[in-house]
């Protein structure tokens, strides 16, 4: 089995009705809860691996960890940044929403993918006190947010990964 994990739920499900899956791992009883996610674009597939080592790992203690290997399972399926509406979720929350082409389309609104509106109520229902998203070839932690600098700065150690400000051409959300 897996040992870290203590749940496991269908969260919501992609465009072309694959499951988005999150596993529960650590003590659902720690006030310190965290989500991380990986391959919200279907071309980034490598940083998956990293939840799943978790997942499929020792048991975690001291918080309480939802992992959510695959946001874009349509994309990683067809190896594409975009879910199968041609959308980049990184680009589609309502934060700052904006209207975007090309490889950063952003959807005809926010909040358009069922992708995205899976992950907003599974972070209403969880209420995590911190969000980790891996994406991949950036290779540093992002430390250009102030308010959640000194947790990158933890994370960036940890990971032993140098610390940078990534602003995703100040597109991002």
């Amino acid at each position: 089995g897996r040992p870290a994990v203590v749940e496991t739920k269908v969260i919501g499900r992609s465009v072309n009705g694959r499951a988005i899956v999150a596993y529960r791992a650590g003590d659902p009883e720690s006030p310190n809860k965290v989500v991380a996610m990986s391959t919200m674009h279907g071309n980034e597939p490598h940083t998956r691996r990293i939840l799943a080592s978790i997942r499929d790992g020792r048991p975690v203690t001291g918080v309480d960890l939802w992992l959510v290997p695959v946001v874009n399972p349509d994309g990683l399926a067809r190896h594409t940044r975009k879910n199968a509406h041609g959308v980049d979720l990184n680009r589609n929350y309502p934060y700052h929403w904006r209207d975007l082409d090309g490889s950063y389309e952003s959807g005809p609104g926010p909040a358009s993918e069922p992708e995205t509106r899976a992950l907003m109520a599974f972070f209403d229902e969880v209420r995590p006190r911190r969000v980790v998203s891996f994406h991949q070839p950036l290779h540093g932690v992002d430390v250009s947010t102030a308010r959640s600098r000194p947790f990158a700065r933890r994370l960036a150690r940890y990971l032993d990964l140098p610390r940078k400000r990534l602003t995703c051409g100040g597109v991002c959300h």
